[in-house]
């Protein structure tokens, strides 16, 4: 049995496939984050904590371990500061509980090595360690998510396509577990397989309704003035952001830490909200409209307000010559900016879930009690119509705070290599706390819907989210200059400049002589591009390929429709002729009654034909026409 199997059975019993489509999402990215974080924990991590209390350095902070202290000294345990560390991810004066292995200022810049072994000494470049680490984290997910989208399509949108599986003759011969030997599961077997055919009777009703001409307009006019206001929403929070992060400039270390988190927090928590009322007013046939549309805007959301959040701590001067091109500003890079990221990150990811729990209570389990006991009147006046006032799992915007829970992730793992282990830690709560709310405070959908193509969006989704968060990774190694004051690039122009480095340095130890010539022009901007060509090109013919296998498919469905009807028509032909001969042999078998003879017979039948004649027409009964 999988991981969480059980409850998931359960919720698929309850709630249908909508629910448990946001159940499998959380357990996916559970388990992605598990194994592929363990990249970082092994490079990173592992060698960054040996070499703080045991290892011994060639260059760099040889003296590490005085200046920063250990968990074993009084003073370590001094710098926590009233708790504020594990909100904010930092104490007095940026150091405390999390210092030396948290954030991208910890690690060092030295060549770790060990005792002599067999008069060889062995070190671990932690330079090179740090950036192909999270390159390959990054490759890594990208092929995990790349993969996983594909295999959903195809198995979700090709082959489950309504017109070629029959999933109503499916659902009930195939439909039941032979395995079930207990009450219970029966019954929740009975239930899933009862709500599978109301989502199907549901979806099918949808696709029958027609719309006149001029209503259609109307709501298209509609639903663009509505979207437009999604969009000014979205601008608003943006400019607030901005506005509030440059005048910032408050005394109390509470306020001023936690007062930009809390409010991108709440931003991406209450205005998904207003999303989703905007689009259930919207009056779509089809539910899954709505969600689609609330996922869109919140995603855009998200990458509005964390983009910006963290871009304009990378490229400050850029960010102020487009908004304010009239003032001058510092705009210089803070010390050691990597570690604040990190702790950005780190602080965003913990609000995140305090008010994310808040939001739960309320939002499911206060409303339950206070609809449950206070308003049965009302509930029953909606229970006659077939609706109800008790809250329903809102999936969109729970399976976008973890999308958003994800970006977090993606965005801050550079600046803090542990952040993964925050994240596991969060989603594993989360599931529990979705499983008691959702089991005991919410109630299944009263218009029932297909959800089985829920689990593809989300992953685009998120893989679209993906590419965003992979293209800031890559601006910070090519654009940014990295601090000179900590983190393992110190006194690097950039963070690429390693790759070169290393190749130099190794060639000096097998006395091979590279031509610096040829280096440059491997990594000039000429030989970049074009690479980026070929790849250009690779990737247009891929599509264009794929083009062509899809209309070849669509043709080969078409030519199984035909073969069908052709299989049909053949077989309807067939019974009427065994119906025909089966006729005649009931006629013969008569041998000559008291009442009529066989010639009779055979002359009733026949209409008075001889036998030639009945041979002629059993022979165009046989004969079927080309189609």
């Amino acid at each position: 049995m999988g991981l969480w199997e059980g409850h998931l059975k359960a919720f698929a019993s309850h709630f249908g496939t909508d629910v448990t489509a946001y159940f499998l999402f959380l357990r996916w990215l559970f388990v992605a984050n598990v194994l592929i974080g363990l990249i970082i924990l092994v490079f990173l991590f592992l060698p960054q904590m040996l070499y703080k209390f045991l290892g011994k350095a060639v260059t760099g902070d040889v003296a590490y371990l005085e200046q920063q202290g250990s968990p074993g000294n009084q003073s370590y345990y001094e710098k926590l500061e009233s708790g504020r560390e594990f909100i904010t991810g930092k104490g007095a004066n940026s150091s405390g509980w999390f210092t030396g292995w948290m954030y991208y200022g910890d690690y060092t810049d030295s060549l770790i090595y060990t005792e002599s072994i067999d008069g060889v000494n062995y070190y671990y470049n932690m330079k090179v360690a740090y950036l192909f680490s999270y390159t390959v984290y990054f490759l890594i997910f990208f092929l995990v998510i790349a993969f996983s989208v594909a295999k959903s399509y195809r198995t979700n949108f090709i082959e489950s396509s309504d017109k070629f599986t029959f999933q109503y003759v499916l659902k009930v011969v195939d439909g039941w577990d032979y395995m079930i030997d207990s009450v219970k599961t029966a019954q929740s077997k009975k239930k899933n397989i009862y709500r599978d055919f109301r989502e199907f009777c549901a979806s099918k009703e949808q696709r029958a309704v027609q719309i006149p001409c001029s209503e259609g307009f109307v709501r298209f006019m509609f639903r663009a003035c509505a979207i437009f206001m999604m969009l000014l929403l979205i601008g608003g929070c943006l400019v607030a952001v901005y506005f509030i992060k440059r005048d910032l400039s408050i005394e109390n270390l509470w306020i001023r830490d936690l007062l930009l988190p809390t409010l991108i927090t709440l931003i991406n928590t209450f205005i998904p909200f207003i999303f989703s009322l905007m689009s259930g007013s919207l009056k779509f046939v089809n539910p899954k409209s709505a969600v689609y549309t609330t996922l869109i805007m919140t995603m855009l959301l998200y990458g509005a307000t964390l983009g910006f959040y963290f871009i304009s701590t990378m490229f400050p001067c850029q960010i102020n010559n487009a908004i304010e091109s009239n003032k001058v500003l510092d705009c210089t890079l803070e010390d050691c900016w990597e570690t604040r990221l990190g702790e950005k990150a780190y602080s965003l990811l913990v609000i995140d879930f305090l008010i994310g729990i808040l939001v739960t209570l309320i939002s499911e389990v206060m409303y339950r009690v206070i609809a449950q006991f206070c308003c049965q009147k009302r509930e029953e006046k909606k229970r006659e119509e077939g609706k109800s006032i008790l809250p329903q799992y809102d999936i969109a915007r729970n399976t976008m705070a973890l999308i958003y829970n994800q970006f977090l992730l993606w965005l801050g793992i550079y600046y803090c290599p542990l952040l993964t282990v925050v994240v596991v830690i969060k989603l594993w709560l989360t599931f529990y706390m979705k499983r008691v709310t959702v089991m005991n405070a919410c109630i299944p959908t009263t218009k029932p819907w297909r959800a089985a193509k829920m689990h593809t969006i989300f992953l685009i989704f998120l893989f679209i989210g993906f590419i965003f968060c992979a293209v800031l990774f890559g601006l910070a190694l090519v654009q940014v200059e990295p601090s000179a004051n900590c983190g393992p690039f110190t006194n690097q122009t950039k963070v690429t400049d390693v790759i070169t480095d290393t190749i130099s340095d190794l060639s000096k130890e097998s006395q091979i002589k590279l031509d610096k010539f040829i280096m440059n022009i491997i990594f000039s901007p000429g030989v970049v591009f074009g690479v980026i060509v070929i790849l250009c090109v690779a990737v247009h013919y891929v599509r264009v390929a794929s083009t062509g296998r899809k209309t070849l498919i669509s043709l080969l469905k078409i030519q199984i429709t035909l073969e069908s009807k052709d299989k049909a028509y053949l077989r309807h032909m067939l019974e009427r002729v065994q119906k025909h001969k089966s006729s005649r042999r009931t006629a013969n078998a008569c041998n000559c009654d008291d009442t009529c003879s066989c010639d009779d017979i055979n002359g009733t039948l026949g209409g008075g034909d001889n036998s030639t004649t009945a041979r002629t027409r059993d022979a165009q009964f046989l004969t079927v026409p080309k189609l």
